[in-house]
């Protein structure tokens, strides 16, 4: 199953032996199998990609809502990030390698400090790569709260669980393309 849309791509991936290729790539050109004429592509990607997986199976698929964290990293972040106050993500890290793509910090701290003075509460979800940038953040940004750098939530490790399930608890979040804006999405 090609996920992607870029043709060259997928022309170079029809090349791996299978026994059924399936890509939606140049309306499934390339494909194996094809949904029927007057086929529209959904508006989200979730419901594409369930579309691609029913052609290679030849059965429904059922978008269902999944449940992405476990009980303790729901208790934990109920701890980090109690509620009452509306906390507003920020994701400002990126893949290694990928810095020339970051939406730069000090905006982030901007961003951060409007949101403090209207009386909500900036959290900043920092991975491993940006943990040094922790100090200084909170000196720019005193109201911020940091969650994966607090260890006070019953000595639960930072983790994508933990991740998505704060990022339950945010009412927006603004992020780089990154991991740890996949997560906060996914919560």
């Amino acid at each position: 199953i090609d996920t992607q849309r870029r043709f060259l791509t997928t022309l170079i991936l029809r090349r791996i032996r299978c026994r059924r290729f399936v890509s939606g790539t140049a309306g499934f050109v390339l494909s194996d199998v094809r949904p029927p004429a007057g086929y529209r592509r959904p508006a989200t990607m979730v419901r594409q990609i369930l579309d691609l997986v029913e052609l290679a199976s030849g059965t429904r698929v059922e978008e269902t809502r999944l449940r992405m964290h476990d009980a303790g990293s729901g208790e934990a972040a109920a701890l980090l990030l109690p509620d009452g106050p509306v906390h507003v993500g920020f994701v400002p890290g990126s893949s290694v390698g990928r810095a020339n793509k970051r939406w730069p910090l000090e905006r982030y701290v901007e961003l951060a400090r409007r949101q403090a003075s209207r009386g909500r509460v900036p959290v900043f979800v920092l991975g491993p790569e940006e943990a040094s940038w922790h100090d200084d953040l909170a000196r720019q940004v005193p109201q911020a709260r940091f969650p994966l750098q607090d260890h006070s939530a019953s000595g639960r490790r930072a983790g994508p669980l933990l991740t998505i399930a704060l990022a339950s608890r945010m009412r927006a979040a603004v992020s780089n393309d990154s991991g740890g804006g996949h997560l906060v999405a996914a919560g």
